[in-house]
């Protein structure tokens, strides 16, 4: 059976390394084309949004300069990075804004930058322990990083009206669920590849047994949160028991007060 997995794993491995290589000559062009895109964006004037269209209430940083920018905005990064793999130091909101997190005023002495830089530090580890062990874990660190890409909006190097957002995160589930998968994978068949005779098969139930916690626990939280998503009410009060100051929830949630459902119309609580 071992065998069997090995070559399949062997197989799949071979033909995504071909895939890989075929696209290639794809991967420069689109590169190149976004490259372009960004230096004439650049030329005329048009990289970043004007700040006349940024709204405060859902960007409040977007001003910000120099190491107050920088600072405040690996905080924001970090977040998100710690969103996906469940270290949320914020809790869930479908987004934030306006006095929802506060900037980073004292510089180093901010005890909150602890989070991005053991954040950062774990991923440079992993990154040169996959470099380290060879082009198979190369590519699947280029797979995991080609996400953090995407979250280039909200890293302050360019001016945009998006924040931190739940929302945002979506899309890196189905990188969470890959990098779980193969996690998960080795883990329960670590004791077996190392020592084969040392197995029991007490120490793999139970291993089971903590995976099977795991997904009924993530399970419940995307059902969770999928509930949330389908009614405006919920997702308001959810953003507002994390962030009560935000000026945007509140004013939605004026908006459900003042006869969006006409059982909660209420004037007091809506002004």
């Amino acid at each position: 059976m071992d065998g069997f997995f090995s070559r399949t794993g062997e197989k799949t491995f071979k033909s995504l390394l071909q895939t890989g290589v075929a696209l290639i000559p794809r991967y420069l062009a689109v590169i190149a084309v976004g490259i372009a895109y960004l230096i004439l964006r650049h030329h005329f004037d048009t990289l970043s949004i004007p700040d006349g269209l940024i709204r405060p209430a859902e960007n409040p940083y977007y001003e910000f300069t120099g190491t107050k920018r920088i600072l405040s905005y690996s905080l924001v990064l970090a977040v998100h990075i710690g969103k996906l793999f469940l270290a949320d130091p914020i809790g869930f909101s479908h987004e934030y804004g306006f006095n929802c997190l506060p900037p980073v005023e004292d510089g180093l002495e901010d005890l909150r930058l602890v989070f991005p830089t053991v954040l950062f530090s774990v991923i440079i580890l992993v990154s040169l322990s996959c470099l380290k062990k060879g082009l198979e874990s190369s590519l699947l660190l280029a797979v995991g990083l080609s996400w953090v890409f995407t979250l280039l909006p909200i890293s302050g190097v360019i001016k945009v009206g998006t924040f931190i957002a739940d929302r945002i995160i979506v899309a890196s589930t189905v990188t969470y669920a890959i990098f779980g998968g193969v996690f998960l994978t080795k883990w329960l068949h670590l004791k077996q590849q190392k020592d084969k005779t040392s197995a029991t098969p007490n120490i793999f139930k139970i291993k089971i047994g903590s995976i099977s916690c795991i997904l009924i626990l993530l399970g419940a939280r995307v059902a969770n949160r999928g509930f949330e998503w389908m009614d405006s009410l919920s997702l308001i009060q959810s953003s507002l028991k994390n962030c009560p100051n935000s000026a945007k929830s509140n004013l939605e949630m004026s908006k459900i007060y003042s006869g969006m459902y006409q059982e909660m119309f209420d004037m007091e609580k809506s002004l």
